[in-house]
């Protein structure tokens, strides 16, 4: 006797998150799918989550947790997980105050947590929302920095001095 069986794979999933940083005090929808119609969801730990049988409940962790989704369909079982990262408040160091030549550049390089940057002003500036642009103004500049994770936000500034080549003699 003989019989054919269905071998299934476990069902379809996507996380569309990498593991992530977030402020202690913001709420982040995590995001995941599953081709199969019917799947059922479930997300543990129970810690700070909200829709945890759903496909994208939303997590408010005070701590750094892993947050591990399994999706069932059909008596099998796929399952995956999102670490989110949580810090208290944004670190920033933006380096000493400098001087460069006219028409030279100059690499601004800030010790950060960050995740989000907003540079002011704009001029002599390759990009205003890069962690670490190239700056080349014209005259002297004080660049400040916004920088942000989520509703954490802090500010720095630097000072660009521009002198002129010395003159041969």
């Amino acid at each position: 006797a003989s019989k054919i069986l269905d071998v299934q794979n476990g069902p379809d999933l996507s996380v569309n998150f990498n593991d992530t940083l977030i402020c202690s005090i913001d709420t982040l929808q995590l995001k995941s799918f599953s081709l199969n119609e019917g799947a059922v969801f479930s997300w543990t730990p129970s810690y700070n989550i909200l829709g945890s049988s759903t496909s994208q409940p939303q997590v408010y962790p005070k701590k750094t947790t892993t947050y591990n989704v399994n999706v069932s369909f059909k008596g099998c079982v796929t399952s995956d997980s999102v670490t989110v990262n949580v810090i208290d408040n944004v670190t920033l160091n933006l380096p000493a105050d400098t001087i460069i030549c006219k028409t030279d550049s100059i690499q601004i390089i800030p010790a950060t947590n960050a995740l989000y940057f907003s540079w002011s002003p704009a001029q002599g500036l390759n990009s205003t929302s890069s962690a670490q642009p190239v700056a080349a103004p014209l005259s002297n500049t004080k660049y400040s920095l916004l920088a942000s994770v989520g509703k954490c936000v802090t500010a720095d500034a630097i000072n660009i001095n521009v002198v002129p080549y010395p003159a041969a003699n």
